[in-house]
């Protein structure tokens, strides 16, 4: 373990908690409310899943193949 831990703020954006991870050369930190308390951990699979998510999501809006399909439905 290191003697200094790294955290991100539950209100850092996805991005922001990516590039502390880099920085930081890890793969989960701790993260921690306002008033610096931990709540939970989130890990870098977290991050990708919620990435995964939001570019199928925009995928499915932008594409005219899906929007044909959903009409023919």
């Amino acid at each position: 373990m290191t003697e200094a831990v790294e955290t991100v703020n539950e209100s850092d954006g996805i991005f922001d908690c990516i590039e502390m991870m880099h920085g930081a050369g890890v793969r989960r930190m701790p993260v921690v409310d306002d008033r610096g308390h931990a709540i939970g951990i989130i890990s870098f699979g977290d991050l990708l899943a919620v990435l995964s998510k939001e570019f199928n999501e925009l995928t499915e809006k932008t594409t005219p193949a899906t929007e044909m399909m959903k009409k023919a439905a």
